[in-house]
């Protein structure tokens, strides 16, 4: 192998490594949110103090001049999408596992595929349909009474607005944001997020959103920095060096670290449907194909 191509080998094998940090990273975002759920916090406060540090730091980014004013609007409109999905997601971590929270929000790619068919006219194709069709039987699995108590099945079923926000801000960023930079439509995003959960967090009693001891500060810390700031840099700049396909893979690992910390952290069995209901997510994301500008018509 010559020296530039095992230099572009070993590149592609650090930006890997980096993507299944990210993931790891956003993995950890339940640990984060329960403990603030259970200091008190409302789920809107939640999720708005994760974008928050993001939306701040990255506010120099925001570009509104006249070739990038339309595709920056529709960064805060994704975000908006989003944050106030992000709620139903906290909600849902309150009463279902977070196994099952995890299988469920995974679901995002078929979300990614119908909007992109129905919106940007993308054709599905036969891996496209194939991946639908392993999420539906994962999201069959992770609400099935052998694997969810009736008592949080709608706890659970809140946490579809998180996968389909998700998925609408993919398309978005697939077709409408090719004019701004990486940081450019992270800036957009996470002020959009912020901006559409303020007039709820105004709604709120102060108890309900702002922490009242040190170690509820430090978990904001973690659920803005550890789980949305550092990953979203992170795999912004190490997924355009190895592709789709990879970045998918090595993207999957956040489900197995919910897993883990439902197991660790709050002492929830891993089943059977779990297990099952997960590794069927993964295939799917591997399955999945990229929502490309180029298969519109």
């Amino acid at each position: 192998m010559s020296p530039a191509r095992s230099q572009k080998a070993m590149g592609a094998q650090s930006a890997t490594l980096v993507i299944v940090f990210s993931a790891v990273c956003f993995g950890l975002a339940p640990w984060f949110a329960k403990g603030l759920s259970e200091a008190g916090l409302a789920s809107s406060a939640i999720a708005f103090f994760r974008f928050l540090t993001s939306a701040l730091i990255l506010l120099i980014f925001l570009r509104f001049s006249h070739e990038k004013r339309k595709a920056t609007f529709w960064a805060i409109g994704s975000g908006i999408a989003v944050g106030l999905g992000w709620i139903g997601y906290v909600e849902a971590l309150k009463a279902a596992p977070v196994s099952t929270v995890g299988v469920i929000y995974m679901t995002y790619p078929l979300f990614t595929l119908l909007i992109a068919w129905l919106w940007l006219k993308q054709q599905l194709t036969l891996r496209a349909v194939s991946a639908g069709m392993l999420i539906l039987a994962a999201a069959f699995i992770a609400l099935s009474p052998a694997a969810l108590a009736p008592k949080t099945l709608w706890a659970a079923l809140a946490c579809l607005t998180a996968p389909l926000s998700f998925g609408f801000a993919i398309c978005v960023l697939a077709s409408r944001l090719r004019r701004l930079s990486a940081l450019e439509r992270a800036a957009g995003f996470s002020l959009g997020a912020v901006l559409g959960l303020l007039p709820l967090i105004l709604s709120l009693e102060p108890g309900a959103v702002i922490p009242r001891e040190a170690g509820q500060w430090m978990l904001i810390l973690g659920i803005s920095v550890v789980t949305a700031l550092l990953p979203n840099l992170l795999f912004a700049a190490a997924a355009p060096l190895v592709g789709a396909g990879r970045t998918s893979m090595a993207g999957s690992m956040e489900l197995p670290t919910m897993f883990a910390i439902g197991w660790l952290a709050f002492n929830e069995p891993i089943g059977l449907s779990q297990v099952l209901a997960g590794a069927l997510v993964i295939a799917a994301i591997v399955l999945a194909p990229v929502v490309s500008p180029d298969d519109w018509h």
